[in-house]
């Protein structure tokens, strides 16, 4: 196995390669990391790769159509287009404040869907005015 991942645990975005090896111990050697984040960031990549939920959920009576959402925290690659299916169900009503959870630890990720910005009763004369 040879495979190479971009790593993202930090703003450099090592090109990190991991590569077969049965003179190591752990059957595998990671290179190419700059930091010590790059070497767990590939062995969860491996194992269980997570992602930030990033989405937009419908508003009832603004001058706003849409809300951004996002998780707290990852969720499981698997369970992402579960959990878009879930989100797609909601509909947002005023007023909502930034940081505001949406979604509490949706479809038992332990993440919760927060708000990505405050929505006040004021917003329609706001956007109007």
């Amino acid at each position: 196995m040879d495979k190479i991942f971009i790593c993202t645990a930090c703003p450099k975005g090592c090109p990190i390669r991991l590569m077969s090896s049965e003179s190591n111990v752990s059957g595998y050697t990671i290179t190419g990391h700059l930091c010590r984040r790059g070497e767990s960031f590939v062995l969860a990549e491996m194992t269980d790769p997570i992602r930030i939920l990033t989405t937009t959920l419908p508003v009832d009576n603004s001058g706003i159509e849409r809300l951004p959402v996002r998780s707290d925290k990852g969720i499981p690659k698997t369970k992402l287009l579960d959990c878009m299916k879930e989100l797609k169900q909601i509909r947002i009503s005023k007023p909502v404040y930034i940081g505001q959870i949406i979604v509490e630890n949706i479809l038992m990720t332990g993440a919760n869907i927060i708000a990505s910005r405050s929505l006040s009763d004021k917003t329609i004369e706001e956007k109007n005015g």
